[in-house]
């Protein structure tokens, strides 16, 4: 799928779920550079939901779906394990394929960091690392995952100040 194609995609799925679409852009771009078939495993990954249920419901082995809870999926890099929190009961495998459902579900995840906090930054910070926790480093109070705060806000502003299009805003001019 070509990129305009799923930035298509996260705008629309934005607006559906009342989020601010350059914040789903920005974060899309630096988890993916918007690759719809951007997949990770993270080896320390240990948040892992009912594993066993999921794989008899998807006829896999208990470590297979083990492992693919620990992977992020899609242009958002959204978790397996986090799928399975939001409901998702398909097969794990099918996030690579099918990226408005990826995409639906993490927008739906951001939306409620967003609901929850109140505020961007924080759920920035939660995207990354699933909490917002804070520290004082060098005198200054600063997220744990400060700099892929700075980063998500920086990729954001040049966002904001350019105004994303779908694909058809474009072709319409």
């Amino acid at each position: 799928m070509m990129k305009e194609d799923l930035v298509t995609i996260l705008i629309k799925t934005a607006q559906n779920y009342q989020v601010d679409a350059e914040l789903v852009c920005a974060i899309a771009q630096c988890e993916s550079n918007i690759d719809a078939l951007a997949i990770r495993y993270e080896p320390g990954w240990k948040y892992i939901l009912n594993a066993e249920i999921f794989a008899k419901k998807n006829n896999i082995t208990n470590g297979t779906e083990i492992h693919l809870q620990a992977m992020s999926y899609g242009v958002m890099q959204i978790m397996g394990s986090v799928c399975r929190e939001l409901f998702y009961q398909g097969p794990l495998t099918a996030l690579i394929s099918d990226p408005a459902l990826t995409i639906n579900l993490a927008v739906k995840k951001l939306k409620m960091f967003l609901d929850r906090y109140g505020n961007e930054e924080d759920a920035i910070a939660c995207w990354n690392a699933g909490n917002r926790k804070k520290y004082v480093i060098n005198g200054l109070l600063q997220y744990s995952n400060q700099s892929y705060v700075d980063k998500v806000t920086r990729v954001l502003k040049d966002l904001r100040s350019t105004k994303i299009k779908t694909k058809e805003e474009t072709k319409n001019g």
